[in-house]
């Protein structure tokens, strides 16, 4: 693998960080702001509150759309993208859907996946990874 493609990919990750970092911040506001007991992971007897997980599950991915909504909207890439001079080019048409596909989907649930995102990386002349191949995207640098 060339230098410049691990660059590339080292780019992309601290994109993603910076990105979900900013989320998280905004994340904790609404969540201290809503009341923090709403959102409680373990009961009085120490045991996992589902109800409360998928509240904060479900309140995390509409924060997710929400952000990446706004900002690939009105200035066609991310915070974190900007930061690491990255451009998001969509081959298709910009729609809620795919940036769902891209940022919710693609990276917020399969991020557990990520092995699997450093092999399509790898294995395309594009450098493109899953969260690309579902939304009809590719990230380059400027």
């Amino acid at each position: 693998m060339k230098n410049n493609t691990l660059a590339m990919l080292a780019r992309r990750i601290g994109a993603f960080l910076v990105d979900y970092l900013l989320m998280a911040v905004v994340l904790q506001i609404l969540i201290l702001g809503i009341g923090a007991d709403n959102f409680s992971l373990l009961t009085e007897t120490k045991q996992l509150n589902w109800t409360n997980l998928a509240n904060f599950l479900a309140l995390e991915l509409v924060i997710t759309q929400i952000y990446f909504a706004y900002f690939y909207r009105r200035h066609q890439r991310s915070p974190g993208k900007m930061l690491f001079k990255l451009d998001v080019t969509w081959m298709k048409p910009l729609t809620q859907t795919r940036i769902f596909y891209r940022e919710v989907i693609g990276k917020t649930i399969l991020a557990p996946l990520a092995c699997m995102n450093v092999f399509f990386y790898c294995l395309n002349k594009q450098g493109r990874l899953v969260q690309d191949f579902l939304a009809g995207t590719v990230v380059e640098s400027r």
